[in-house]
């Protein structure tokens, strides 16, 4: 009987250790910007968290009663700034699902008019911290 409840105890110690080695997965995305292929990337939570006092990202929002505009402000470790703004709902709604601790991604053309926007809210993205 004892050799049965260890042999059970032990196998559920491995299948418990096992689950808990999945656990947590953490990425880091600092903010990156390619002016050249003109996109921008990065975490609220990282940017944020960062020891340089110059990355950062702010999606601004601005309506009236008849228009609804977007605005992405984003700077690197270097102080590099990329900047978009659109009045397209489709990616406006997108821009609205930013959590504080999203990773971005934007897009845009020669007119500094945004082109795509992916948010990705996920747990592997870094909290921001105070």
């Amino acid at each position: 009987m004892h050799k049965k409840l260890l042999g059970f105890g032990l196998g559920l110690a491995l299948l418990t250790g096992s689950t808990a080695a999945w656990a947590g997965g953490k990425g880091y995305s600092p903010v990156y910007i390619s002016v050249l292929s003109r996109y921008a990337t990065g975490s609220m939570g990282d940017a944020r968290n960062s020891t340089d006092t110059l990355q950062g990202i702010s999606i601004t929002f601005d309506a009236s009663s008849n228009s609804e505009f977007a605005y992405v402000n984003i700077s690197d470790s270097t102080g590099l700034w990329a900047f978009c703004s659109t009045s397209s709902s489709t990616m406006i709604s997108a821009m609205k699902a930013v959590n504080s601790d999203a990773r971005v991604t934007v897009s845009w053309d020669q007119n500094g008019v945004c082109t795509s926007f992916t948010v990705d809210n996920s747990s592997w993205s870094s909290p921001k911290l105070p």
